[in-house]
């Protein structure tokens, strides 16, 4: 009888996951030892490869851990997350500490599961560009305030692209806005490219189109890598413009990886592609856009006021957490 790879490890999963896993573990470290003295020179097949693949996504996106962190962790061991649970406790303390009334709540919050670039015209796009460019390394607060004073000046790219020095002097002189010369000079230039985008295609929504399907990593990989001509679009900030044209991507930032390591769900803070694929999986499983998702997790883990959403501050902060009024304590790491 042919031996099965995803029967056996459909039970070890099973197994694993009771008491007699610890168990389980010794008997599968005492008969590898002695398959390896047996047979080792003997090379793994094409199925023994795909499934050390499918065990390495396992435990990439938190469903199991290594046999090493088991150990390590002895009784603290915790058991694989669930996405769905994590995700609607961290948006109910939200909604129990923002100020506003459910209805408000729904409506304020609910905007954000609607972006979709095929909504908005080439204005609209253009000025999402400039939004991320200001946002970047900036206080969100602050921009947030400062938005509807900028918007006078960079809303309208066919405007913008004709800025000369001098006009954008005059604008310098405003005290109402950012006055970030080289954000706004880095919007001038991004209107010119932005108008030859659309001279060539159209429109920015056939642009994006052009790549492909969108629902696709690899067609989005792509369009992330030609974004990279705008100015100020790097690897992370790509993401945000992505994700904010309702393409299904997060923006893994320093607030979401934080939390997102604290919940064991990344290896290091510094790892995008794995918060991408993570960001990924709890879109699928609380089936809501993405954008809204990471929202939510940025409003949980950001220090600062914001008012629109009617919040003093969020709650899993780098520097003294809420965590008594955390709800996901029982996955969270920084106090075990």
């Amino acid at each position: 009888m042919e031996l099965s790879i995803d029967d056996l490890l459909a039970k070890v999963r099973v197994i694993a996951r009771t008491p007699r896993g610890e168990l389980l573990r010794q008997i599968v470290d005492l008969i590898y030892e002695r398959v390896e003295q047996e047979y080792d020179d003997e090379p793994l097949t094409p199925e023994d490869l795909e499934a050390i693949e499918r065990g390495r996504e396992d435990v990439n996106q938190g469903r199991y851990i290594t046999l090493e962190e088991y150990e390590r962790k002895g009784e603290n061991y915790r058991k694989p997350l669930k996405y769905t649970d994590i995700f609607s406790k961290m948006e109910a303390t939200l909604k129990e500490e923002s100020r506003l009334s459910e209805e408000d709540f729904e409506r304020n919050w609910g905007i954000f599961k609607n972006y979709h670039y095929k909504n908005d015209s080439n204005d609209d796009i253009f000025w999402k560009l400039v939004q991320v460019v200001f946002y970047s390394g900036m206080k969100a607060s602050i921009v947030t305030s400062r938005m509807p004073a900028l918007k006078k000046y960079l809303y309208d790219y066919k405007k913008v692209k004709e800025y000369d020095t001098e006009f954008i002097d005059n604008i310098m002189n405003d005290q109402s806005i950012i006055r970030n010369k080289a954000k706004i000079d880095g919007c001038v230039k991004n209107a010119v490219i932005f108008d030859k985008i659309i001279n060539i295609n159209g429109s920015f929504s056939n642009y994006l189109e052009s790549f492909g399907d969108l629902e696709g990593e690899s067609t989005l990989e792509k369009l992330k890598k030609d974004l990279k001509q705008f100015k100020f679009l790097g690897p992370i900030t790509s993401y945000h413009f992505m994700l904010d044209l309702g393409l299904k991507v997060w923006k893994p930032d320093r607030v979401i990886c934080r939390i997102l390591k604290r919940l064991r769900l990344i290896d290091n803070l510094e790892d995008i592609d794995q918060a991408i694929r993570v960001g990924r999986e709890i879109a699928v499983q609380v089936e809501l856009p993405i954008r809204y998702i990471d929202i939510i997790f940025v409003m949980y883990g950001q220090i600062g006021e914001e008012k629109t959403l009617g919040l003093k501050t969020g709650i899993c902060l780098e520097k003294n957490p809420r965590c008594s009024i955390c709800r996901i304590n029982e996955y969270c790491t920084y106090q075990n």
